[in-house]
């Protein structure tokens, strides 16, 4: 009778094997970090984006409902010369109480002086005269619009916090500029601009208005809250026509702090619509 024998062979895995198929796992898992996380930045960037573009449109439509913060600490006046002049004398500036002055709109200064990543926006309400000697307006200038900020010697010198917004772009985003005409880098740059009642409409106490958007030269980016508030004024006095509604519109370049190469731009008015905000993802991070 043959014996038969059965060969046993060795079980497991050498070392050299394990350290492959460690490796192996490594990288998938690496791989697929990678992939979550950057989807992650990319839901970030897109939830930005929204809230930039719902902010700024927020503040075309209280211009358009006649919403205006306040504190009730502050009182407007015309002075002999025409001209704004806003105090803390006491009284209150409530849309429809005042005699000689009225809310016209709201103004936006981006990238305020202190912002850790060019991301603090302040947005200030704009006051405007009521009625003039002959009662009747035909243009912005006519209603002398300045913010509703405390002045000494026609100068803004304070802006209590009751009477402003703070607001903060989110998921890392910044400004890199804003144009109007159209949103080409060597098309006019500003660092702020202002959502202001349509003429026709100013002093009214009741029902929507329409809304005028309009750029202000003469601003620019980094400034403190009251240069800003200054520049905004002086961009407001004698404001020419072709500033109301520009054509081409405002369009506003913000940098993803989330993802590489990508912005948005939120373009106003630039479809035949001042209170309008478009948003378009760009594949780059300068809006171009």
């Amino acid at each position: 009778m043959k014996t038969h024998t059965k060969s046993m062979g060795r079980g497991g895995f050498t070392i050299i094997e394990v350290l492959i198929v460690l490796a192996i796992t490594g990288a998938l898992f690496v791989s697929a970090l990678s992939l979550i996380s950057g989807r992650q930045n990319k839901t970030q960037f897109a939830q930005g984006a929204r809230d930039a573009q719902a902010k700024i449109q927020q503040a075309a439509n209280e211009v358009s409902s006649g919403y205006f913060k306040h504190d009730g600490s502050m009182e407007c006046e015309v002075s002999p010369s025409e001209r704004l002049r806003i105090s803390t004398s006491g009284g209150s500036i409530e849309r429809g109480t005042s005699k000689e002055c009225t809310f016209v709109g709201k103004a936006l200064q981006f990238d305020v002086a202190g912002s850790a990543n060019n991301e603090l926006v302040h947005v200030y309400g704009v006051l405007g005269r009521r009625t003039n000697a002959s009662g009747t307006f035909t243009t912005l200038d006519d209603a002398r619009p300045k913010v509703a900020a405390i002045s000494v010697s026609n100068q803004p010198t304070d802006v209590p916090e009751g009477m402003y917004d703070v607001q903060e772009l989110i998921s890392g985003l910044s400004v890199v500029r804003i144009t109007y005409g159209s949103s080409a880098p060597s098309s006019p740059q500003i660092g702020a601009f202002a959502f202001i009642s349509q003429i026709g409409s100013l002093g009214a106490t009741d029902g929507s208005q329409q809304v005028n958007v309009v750029a202000l030269p003469g601003t620019t980016f980094s400034q403190s809250k009251i240069q800003g508030v200054r520049d905004i004024n002086d961009a407001l006095d004698g404001i020419s026509p072709t500033l109301i509604n520009p054509v081409g519109g405002i369009h506003v370049c913000l940098k993803s702090g989330t993802t590489n190469n990508q912005s948005v731009l939120l373009s106003v008015g630039s479809g035949g619509r001042a209170s309008e905000v478009d948003l378009r993802i760009m594949g780059t991070d300068n809006c171009t």
